[in-house]
């Protein structure tokens, strides 16, 4: 059996932050002083606002520099799926899906399934990140199920759409539990949007 193999392709154009970017970076920036203040509360860590500042705005311009070099790389990423620390990526994959694990820690997540072989039987997908929005596209005929969660964002799943504080919604087609091939969606993220869409 060939090793499954997923293309991680993201692009180089320069832009402006968009909204969701600075959405995100402002959650970067709650995550962060928020744990300073838990640490401090447990007297863990002496919390001076002189150094909390300094940490903040370095780990906000790594976090950029990261984003800015990956626009412009391109990864293979073999034997079921792979993970990236900061910056977007979109993967368009064409081989067999079942069992494939993406994961990110700050970046969008852009995953186009119009042309993946599904096996008999059902076939997981899990994708995941801390802050970034995840976006899944799937072909029209496919018969899918999607277990969605989140802790602050807004999901839409076919044609479910939750938001807010801990929204979650599982969906499925109408042709899900007659199929004898089908999809198995779990997604979660910390804070970002979630959307998985036929097109």
């Amino acid at each position: 059996m060939e090793p499954k193999q997923v293309f991680f392709v993201t692009y180089g154009k320069e832009e402006n932050i968009s909204h969701s970017n600075k959405r995100k970076l402002f959650g970067l920036l709650l995550v962060i002083v928020g744990l300073f203040i838990i640490l401090h509360n447990f007297d863990l860590v002496e919390l001076e606002w002189s150094y909390v500042w300094p940490v903040i705005l370095i780990i906000i311009g790594v976090a950029l520099i990261f984003r800015a070099v990956n626009q412009r790389s391109t990864v293979t990423v073999v034997k079921g799926g792979g993970s990236r620390f900061f910056g977007d990526s979109s993967h368009d994959y064409t081989g067999e899906i079942d069992g494939l694990s993406i994961n990110h820690f700050i970046g969008d997540i852009e995953l186009n399934l119009t042309k993946v072989t599904l096996k008999p039987g059902v076939n997981n997908l899990s994708i995941s990140a801390f802050i970034g929005d995840i976006r899944v596209f799937v072909p029209q005929d496919m018969a899918v199920e999607a277990n969605c969660s989140l802790t602050l964002g807004d999901i839409h799943v076919l044609d479910t759409s939750k938001g807010g504080i801990f929204p979650s919604i599982t969906e499925k087609t109408s042709n899900y539990d007659t199929a004898e091939k089908k999809l198995k969606i779990g997604s979660n993220a910390f804070i970002g949007d979630i959307k998985i869409r036929k097109i």
